[in-house]
């Protein structure tokens, strides 16, 4: 038995079992679930490139279609339209509403105030139960026109409703127990000095704007309160609002008239109060009052058309 020999050499274990040179790959290397997944998308992109290809092919063959591009930019303006509503809400106040605004707060404040000292520096503890009228009466009338002025600018559900919280605690919860207790103060001064009832102008306005208010109240309270449920709700209890609104613009002016009146013409106040004051206190504040709060009025809001 021949043995053969083991032919060795440098060349041999060198080469044969020297490591391989590592090269870091030039792309990160892909599982095997990610190399089909880009092999799809690759496959993908060809496909669809093709079918653009043939879709603008036949575009070209038959011309672009005037319908849908019409509908297409009338998709984008109503879009863009949603989308600048959504991020600037409309602007409620119109120019020059700021400047009637302080006008119609300083002409209520100076017929407020006026009225106050006016009672208040001209011994009110030896007038009886006269003494709280004026008063009262003036704090009612002021409440009135602010309820007004919180309700004006409101054209946005979210500002509709926060205006009318307002509206009604300022009306509601301030101006009608004002007006109540000094309308019945003033009957009883009355009965206790057995002094005829309704002889002046300035009783008999102040008579017809209490009742006018009564119903002004209710007309306004039963169309929102529950959901205006009284009114058959809906459009139709928002129907009955817009009357409700044009009732008060006419309401409140009958209400600085009848301050008017009685501030100019009483005999208490002719006899206490110098007549630049009653001029300044209840004929230019009223008016201006007035004016202030009929130029911030919405028309828009008192649509009477069917």
């Amino acid at each position: 038995m021949k043995v053969l020999p083991i032919v060795s050499g440098p060349s041999t274990s060198a080469s044969a079992y020297a490591p391989l040179p590592h090269e870091p790959p030039s792309q990160p290397l892909l599982r095997t679930d990610d190399a089909v997944d880009l092999q799809y998308r690759d496959d993908s992109k060809g496909i669809d490139s093709e079918s653009d290809e043939t879709d603008d092919v036949e575009m070209a063959a038959y011309g672009p279609d005037e319908r849908y591009l019409d509908m297409r930019r009338d998709a984008e303006l109503a879009n863009t339209s949603a989308t600048s509503l959504v991020d600037s809400p409309a602007r409620e106040v119109r120019k020059g509403d700021r400047l009637a605004l302080y006008v119609t707060l300083a002409a209520l404040g100076t017929f407020l105030v006026g009225t106050w000292l006016i009672v208040l520096l001209n011994h009110p503890s030896n007038l009886g139960l006269f003494a709280a009228h004026p008063p009262l009466q003036s704090l009612a009338i002021t409440c009135f026109g602010c309820g007004i002025l919180l309700l004006q600018p409101t054209s946005q559900p979210k500002t509709k409703a926060r205006g009318l919280t307002r509206h009604q605690l300022v009306i509601l919860g301030v101006g009608l127990p004002a007006i109540i207790i000094g309308t019945v103060l003033i009957f009883m001064n009355k009965v206790i000095h057995e002094s005829a009832h309704f002889t002046t102008w300035h009783a008999t306005f102040g008579l017809i704007a209490i009742v006018w208010m009564v119903v002004q109240m209710l007309l306004g309270g039963l169309s929102v309160w529950f959901g205006g449920r009284a009114f058959g709700g809906g459009m139709k209890a928002k129907g009955v609002w817009k009357y409700h609104r044009v009732s008060g613009y006419l309401l409140f002016p009958m209400f600085l008239m009848t301050a008017a009146i009685g501030g100019n013409y009483s005999d208490w106040t002719a006899k206490v109060v110098n007549v630049g004051v009653r001029v300044v206190v209840y004929t230019l504040a009223p008016i201006f009052a007035l004016v202030g709060l009929w130029s911030r009025m919405r028309l828009s809001k008192m649509n009477f058309r069917p």
